[in-house]
This record gives C-alpha cells, structure tokens and sequence, in this order.
C-alpha cells in the first residue's frame, strides 16, 4: 500500500507533483525561501515547462526528514516543548 500524507484537510499519496506553495506548508519554509532554493538547485524539483516547476510531495518529505535538525527545545508558559527548525543545506 502506498504511504499517504496528510496536509491540514487534503490527503497526497505522496507521488503527486505541487507548486510552490504547497511545498512551503510541507517544508515549513517561506514560498520566498522555496524559490531560491529552487533556483540554487537545494531541493529536488521537476520542470514541467520553462515557467512551471513543480515538487514531489514524497521527496519533499524525505527531503524535510534528511536536512530538518532541532536545535533547540523550550518549554513554554503551558509547559508544551516548543522547538526550533532548521534546514542545512550543502
């Protein structure tokens, strides 16, 4: 069976392809963000045409899961651990 990825109410069987904004919510990186990195070659992406690029929602994940380090943990005034995100990139 196929994994499937849930985004706030839309479920993805992970092979479907998405814009930039969609791979902003899943990476969690500003649209702004995904462009230039896009453009610097840091994310696994597909050209579809000259002005369309679209992303693989299973890449981007494994994406997220190999480049995401937290690199802090708080707790906040309700005692919930709050953490901070980052991506490292080469």
């Amino acid at each position: 069976m196929t994994q499937q990825y849930r985004l706030h109410d839309m479920t993805f069987g992970g092979d479907e392809l998405v814009d930039k904004e969609i791979a902003a919510l899943i990476t969690g990186l500003s649209v702004r963000t995904i462009e230039d990195w896009t453009s610097k070659r840091k994310l696994p992406i597909y050209y579809l045409g000259p002005r369309s690029i679209r992303y693989r929602i299973k890449e981007l994940v494994d994406w997220v899961n190999q480049h995401a380090v937290i690199i802090e943990t708080k707790k906040n005034n309700e005692g919930k651990r709050n953490n901070n995100v980052k991506y490292y990139t080469k």
